[in-house]
């Protein structure tokens, strides 16, 4: 856990800088939303550089064939009620009335636009080591 390797938590070393840092839950799209919002509003006016630490979950492994056996028991599952998509969901069902169908709809959308560009990227061929990468979906 990051806890036991960072006294004083991730927000405390851009703020040693003399930069402007805050903590958001990441899991909420509106709260990262606003956090932005403010950060590139204080950018923008002059203010200095600005962190935004947005406090997340990673589901997957680090890698291939990691067991995952540091996380205690039920970490997971219960980041897994508070994932992004899940949350954002529900709230744009309760307060701005998307049918639930609709939400779907756009999942399945990105799922396939995904899959798609995996295809595409698998399919394409190596670059050539040494030359610049300038075609993309076949333009010149």
């Amino acid at each position: 856990p990051f806890e036991a390797v960072t006294p004083g938590g991730i927000v405390a070393r851009p703020r040693a800088l003399g930069i402007a840092a805050m903590q958001v839950d990441g899991n909420d799209v509106w709260a990262v939303r606003d956090a932005a919002t403010v950060a590139v509003a204080a950018a923008r006016s002059g203010q200095g550089p600005q962190f935004i630490e947005a406090v997340t979950y990673r589901f997957s492994d680090h890698g291939r064939g990691d067991p995952v056996r540091y996380r205690p028991d039920g970490e997971m599952e219960r980041w897994k009620e508070r994932d992004p998509l899940k949350v954002a969901g529900e709230r744009l069902e309760r307060e701005c009335g998307v049918a639930a169908e609709r939400l779907q709809a756009v999942v399945d959308e990105v799922r396939d636009e995904i899959d798609a560009v995996r295809v595409a990227a698998l399919a394409a061929p190596f670059p050539v080591p040494g030359s610049s990468v300038t075609q993309f979906k076949g333009e010149s």
